[in-house]
């Protein structure tokens, strides 16, 4: 079982949700209750999505077609943590 914040963290991270769009998403699944995290804790789970995902597709890569589609998501992981 995934605690929520991994869940959240890594559509805001694949999708590469600005501020308004993390407050928003977090909004929307806690709606009421009492948000567990703080949006710095939030930001630095998606930095470590980013991270984890950037270095799944460095592991997963080869030498086919897919490698390229692996590449390309390696250098938008890499953009996405700068």
């Amino acid at each position: 079982m995934s605690a929520p914040i991994l869940d959240l963290a890594s559509l805001a991270a694949l999708n590469d949700f600005d501020a308004n769009h993390r407050a928003r998403l977090i909004g929307a699944y806690y709606g009421h209750y009492e948000v567990p995290f703080n949006a710095d804790e939030f930001y630095d789970a998606i930095k470590l999505v980013r991270l984890l995902s950037y270095f799944w597709a460095l592991a997963f890569g080869s030498a086919d077609e897919a490698s390229e589609n692996v590449a390309d998501f390696a250098d938008s992981m890499v953009a996405m943590l700068r």
